[in-house]
């Protein structure tokens, strides 16, 4: 008599092979999902922080000379320099955030003369708050996106 089949080991190994394989899938694939985030929340505020500088450009933005000056990031929107910011991790929830502008006046060069922090929240949670020029390497954000 000849009985096709899986023997109970052969079922279990199988079973276990699986286990791990889709542990390390399930592992792997959140950490992505997390470093997206971060890559987001970064974009946006390095968005943030450029459209405060060509504001300041324009002269619609008041510059800082001794205190300093708080921008909300609604004003940015409602004056066209950045579209509604949205949550990477629930899309349909807008973000909001501040730009701290700080003048530093012993620097001579125009585009070294305010030091920008920006703080961006979303879902009432902040998730970023980050400062240019860098000042770790003392260079614009735009090199960490690739742009010269």
């Amino acid at each position: 008599m000849n009985k096709k089949g899986f023997t109970l080991v052969e079922l279990l190994a199988v079973i276990c092979i699986l286990g791990i394989l889709g542990t390390i899938g399930v592992t792997s694939t959140k950490n992505y999902v997390v470093q997206s985030r971060k890559k987001s929340y970064k974009i946006m505020s390095q968005s943030i922080y450029e459209a405060t500088m060509n504001c300041i450009i324009q002269n619609k933005c008041q510059a800082p000379t001794t205190d300093d000056v708080v921008i909300d990031t609604s004003f940015l929107v409602d004056n066209g320099y950045i579209k509604e910011l949205k949550n990477p991790i629930s899309n349909n929830q807008p973000c909001n955030g501040t730009i701290t502008i700080t003048n530093e006046s012993n620097i001579v060069s125009e585009y070294q003369k305010y030091k920008y922090k920006v703080q961006l929240t979303c879902d009432g949670v902040a998730n970023n708050k980050l400062s240019w020029p860098d000042e770790k390497s003392k260079e614009t954000p735009l090199k960490d996106i690739g742009i010269k």
